[in-house]
């Protein structure tokens, strides 16, 4: 169940949790977890639109999400993802990996999400669920690419970190903005583009 793995790893470093089973309360723990960062994405929503972003439609693209953490699932955003577990059945619900290339190449084949207008992430697993986005932002893709959480998450810093690296590799043409809203902070880089 690698869709719940990358989340339990993702509940453990911002929790700074060293040992742990999958015990009773650890199960407990992580389900409470789970249900903050939804009511956390709530304002992470509320300061994309603040942006100008709207993400309530097929032509945005929610990359690699579960249906536990997906902000897209409840919007006619398009999902691209493996992990289609739990997701009520949808017509812009694509099962697939998302990998860009180091041309930029997109996969699944791009020529099949022609009504995509930008592609968006946020809470990465790894570096490896942004690899070569900056490449698509830098071809005139739009991206969103964010981070938000409690500022008591022992991963802070280090989310905050891996979205300014990711920044430096951008070519003009990006908003970036950040707040902490009702105790959540937020940060967001996004493509200004047509």
């Amino acid at each position: 169940m690698k869709y719940i793995d990358d989340l339990v790893e993702q509940f453990i470093k911002a929790n700074g949790i060293t040992k742990y089973n999958y015990s009773r309360e650890f199960l407990r723990e992580f389900s409470d977890w789970v249900q903050e960062r939804q009511k956390q994405s709530k304002d992470y929503v509320y300061l994309l639109k603040q942006m100008g972003i709207d993400i309530s439609n097929y032509s945005t693209a929610e990359i690699g999400k579960t249906s536990f953490d997906s902000i897209g699932r409840n919007y006619y955003t398009t999902l691209i993802t493996p992990y289609v577990y739990g997701f009520e059945q949808r017509n812009n619900l694509i099962e697939s990996q998302f990998n860009v290339d180091s041309e930029g190449q997109i996969y699944p084949n791009s020529s099949n999400l022609f009504y995509i207008k930008q592609y968006m992430t946020f809470n990465p697993y790894n570096e490896q669920c942004i690899k070569n986005w900056d490449i698509l932002h830098n071809n005139n893709f739009n991206i969103i690419v964010g981070v938000f959480g409690k500022e008591t998450d022992k991963d802070f810093q280090e989310k905050i970190e891996q979205l300014e690296k990711f920044k430096l590799l951008l070519v003009n043409n990006y908003a970036h903005e950040e707040t902490t809203i009702n105790g959540t902070y937020c940060k967001v880089i996004a493509s200004r583009k047509k």
